[in-house]
């Protein structure tokens, strides 16, 4: 999945610079040389136009084609009661379709466009145009993301409602450490260290883009991609995975009580026998209940994510508070 990241990144970079090279033709065509000049040195440098669109568009990519697949396997993976199959149909379809995420994408899409634009664009005539057009389209990206994710914890919210070891719930088809579960876990991990990745990648852009600025307040919408995204992409990475544990610990806290009431109906037969196996059912929950609750939601997989986020946090803090930026300048010189 790495490696398909990689690839995705690579085609976006490349297009990227097959965009923005129509960008310079169409400048110069309609500008002169020296219009093509701050045309280049805005897309590439300022707006940072490869970094954004390598990170953004293939996260969306990665998401939308491999996210597809990994969650169409729940299908496999759960056990799923007659009476929340319809329910559950309609969650995995919100996931794995374009058509509902524009629900969010769209109003997304137009007041962020909205807001940059009055936040005034550089450049004029056609290349200001064309800058604009590729930034909104950003924002398409972002929000299209961000309705992934959101599906996602809605799912795996109503998964964990009907998951309780009363009637009918859903239950694992395959072995908690089975290889369904850790592509599921790998998809998880990886979507969501690329997804803070790519909100540090694209915060920075927009902090270092030369806006006019015309609209002083404009400005702190800044902090709405870090409101949203943020907090958004954590809880898609750890959230899914709690749940899949809890099943998984309802499933074999079930079993043992299964076990229990065979044991207690049947027949006397060897007392020292039965006393012997109740006492074993019973240590087998114990052990199984402090393991589940010695067990980290955590784990060294979730670094490069978490690293990221304290990253994006620095970076925020950094350019809101003059304290922490001054601490930050003398301690990295």
């Amino acid at each position: 999945m790495i490696a398909t990241c990689f690839v995705y990144m690579l085609i976006f970079a490349g297009m990227a610079i097959a965009l923005g090279t129509i960008g310079a033709l169409g400048t110069y065509a309609l500008h002169g040389d020296g219009a093509t000049r701050d045309f280049v040195r805005t897309y590439f440098g300022t707006f940072n136009a490869i970094g954004v669109a390598s990170t953004g568009y293939a996260l969306m990519l990665f998401v939308r084609t491999t996210g597809r697949s990994v969650m169409a396997q729940l299908v496999d993976l759960l056990h799923v009661p007659d009476e929340h199959a319809t329910q559950f149909a309609r969650q995995l379809h919100r996931i794995t379709s374009w058509g509902p995420s524009n629900w969010i994408c769209i109003p997304l899409t137009i007041i962020g466009s909205v807001a940059l634009w009055w936040r005034g664009f550089p450049l004029a005539g056609f290349s200001k145009v064309y800058l604009a057009l590729s930034a909104f389209s950003i924002y398409y990206v972002a929000s299209n993301i961000l309705s992934f994710y959101l599906f996602v914890i809605l799912l795996f919210r109503f998964i964990e409602e009907h998951s309780r070891r009363t009637g009918a719930r859903f239950r694992l088809n395959v072995s908690p450490g089975g290889m369904e579960m850790r592509t599921i876990d790998t998809f998880l991990v990886t979507s969501a260290t690329m997804g803070v990745f790519t909100l540090y990648v694209g915060i920075r852009a927009t902090l270092t883009a030369t806006f006019a600025d015309t609209v002083p307040f404009l400005r702190e919408l800044l902090l709405l991609p870090f409101i949203l995204y943020l907090p958004a992409t954590l809880c898609y990475s750890l959230y899914p995975r709690y749940v899949l544990r809890h099943i998984s610990e309802c499933d074999a806290l079930a079993s043992i009580e299964e076990l229990e009431r065979q044991v207690q109906s049947s027949p006397p037969g060897d007392i020292r026998s039965n006393l012997e196996l109740r006492k074993l059912t019973i240590e087998l929950k114990e052990k199984m209940l402090n393991d589940c609750r010695s067990t980290p939601v955590l784990g060294l997989k979730d670094a490069p994510s978490l690293t990221m986020s304290i990253v994006v946090i620095l970076q925020f803090i950094a350019q809101k508070d003059n304290v922490y930026a001054e601490f930050f300048k003398s301690l990295f010189g």
